[in-house]
């Protein structure tokens, strides 16, 4: 059951959020994050070779007017120069803004149930799907991209659907329960050229920004209920006690 136990898009974002790339308000939230390293995670293409190349803990999370996305990442190496943006140290996210239940799309979706795509790279973040469109950049409120030492690096955003959202498509409504088309890809270059990506969708081919039938799933909210009390508690106690004769008798004659 690839479902059981995954992580899923909090309803809840932590208290006091800011884009800064302090993570603190993640950690205390209560939020599980997704964590993606090659040995347990998907490299469809290319080489990632162990959690110290590259390991990436996400947070997502919504409310009724935002998406928020924090990364954590790992990297023996950050890269980002001239070329193109897959080419060089970047998170992309593949999102379905719907309650997706039965088959998956074949193509990239506007309307009732549209398919978005976003990059994050250290100059920007765009709306690569629909219109290619960068939305912010590092001097903005919304987004956050720091290297650290030319190596790890964090990113935080903070998107509103205002933003985010074309005119084609349905506003999004979240509600606990929606099971949301996901995959969450890192692309990895160490200083000598793209190496390899990393992604959680199992099904990936590299070619999940044609193909939502690669992208994965999860859901918004938690899925679990715990019982914390039993009002109707029993009070009485027995009265008389029987012992009834067994039959048939189990029991061999002898």
């Amino acid at each position: 059951n690839d479902a059981k136990g995954i992580p899923t898009i909090s309803l809840n974002p932590p208290a006091n959020f800011a884009a800064d790339g302090d993570f603190t308000e993640w950690e205390n939230s209560g939020i599980v994050p997704f964590v993606l390293k090659p040995k347990t995670d998907h490299v469809p293409v290319g080489t990632v070779t162990d959690s110290s190349d590259l390991k990436g803990t996400v947070y997502l999370a919504v409310d009724q007017n935002n998406l928020y996305v924090a990364a954590d990442v790992i990297d023996d190496v950050f890269h980002y120069g001239e070329g193109n943006w897959w080419d060089q140290d970047a998170l992309q996210l593949f999102i379905g803004f719907y309650d997706h239940r039965g088959a998956p799309h074949s193509g990239i979706m506007r309307g009732d149930e549209p398919d978005y795509i976003l990059y994050f790279v250290q100059d920007k973040m765009v709306r690569d799907n629909p219109e290619n469109k960068a939305l912010y950049t590092p001097d903005s409120v919304n987004y956050h991209f720091e290297e650290l030492g030319g190596a790890d690096y964090v990113i935080e955003a903070k998107i509103p659907f205002a933003d985010l959202f074309v005119n084609a498509d349905k506003p999004f409504v979240p509600q606990r329960g929606m099971r949301i088309p996901l995959d969450i890809y890192f692309h990895d270059n160490d200083g000598n050229g793209w190496e390899g990506n990393l992604g959680w969708s199992k099904n990936s081919t590299d070619h999940q920004w044609q193909n939502p039938g690669e992208w994965a799933f999860t859901w918004l909210g938690d899925t679990t209920h715990t019982i914390t009390d039993v009002n109707d508690r029993i009070t009485t106690v027995p009265v008389a006690y029987e012992l009834g004769q067994n039959y048939p008798n189990p029991f061999i004659p002898t």
